[in-house]
């Protein structure tokens, strides 16, 4: 999971029975899996659990949908704000809410969700809480476009896949959304596969 020094990357579970459980996995037992709230609770332990072990920067508040190239997060981060940086690849609305693809935050930020978590609204989802949240508070948005979004694909398209792919490592971007509305199961899994062997050697 780790496979760069400078970069710590942890994955959140609720209360499931992980076989091989490492460091890099975050459960919470008390935390039943579900979109609302399940997800904005994981989410929030986990914020606490990385401000209170980890001298960081910035971090990164993605999910599961998204694929990230580690070669070109710094690049990304070099572009945003060094202090009360609320970012984002997604705005969701125009009071800035970035959507859960990526929500950037510096510790500052962090600090003031953990101090203040009282105050989010445990019924949105989650992307959807923390930019609620964010605008009760003083921040600096940056809009991010370091991505390759692929939702319209099927398993037939295999031509389109290659080339959205093609693009965005291309572009060098951070990072890809995969996330597809037509047989999603095999459809993501096929452009996953590629995306592993295109830019870490591996296969699913």
């Amino acid at each position: 999971m780790n496979r760069d020094p400078s970069i710590k990357v942890y994955m959140l579970y609720g209360g499931v029975s992980l076989p091989d459980q490492d460091e890099s996995d975050l459960v919470y037992d008390d935390i039943s899996e579900s979109l609302v709230p399940g997800i904005l609770q994981k989410t929030l332990r986990a914020m606490k659990h990385v401000h209170e072990t980890c001298t960081y920067d910035y971090l990164i508040r993605t999910n599961i949908s998204t694929l990230w190239d580690l070669r070109y997060i710094e690049p990304l981060l070099l572009s945003c704000p060094t202090s009360r940086c609320y970012a984002g690849g997604h705005n969701l609305n125009p009071i800035n809410i970035y959507s859960g693809v990526s929500i950037i935050l510096t510790p500052d930020l962090v600090e003031e969700c953990i101090n203040r978590q009282h105050e989010f609204i445990m019924e949105l989802p989650d992307d959807i809480s923390i930019g609620v949240f964010m605008n009760t508070t003083s921040y600096t948005p940056q809009t991010t476009e370091s991505h390759q979004y692929i939702e319209y694909c099927n398993p037939h398209n295999i031509e389109q896949i290659h080339k959205e792919i093609q693009d965005g490592l291309d572009r060098k971007v951070a990072y890809f959304r995969v996330k597809n509305m037509n047989q999603r199961e095999i459809t993501d899994g096929m452009i996953y596969d590629i995306l592993l062997q295109q830019i870490y050697g591996l296969s699913l």
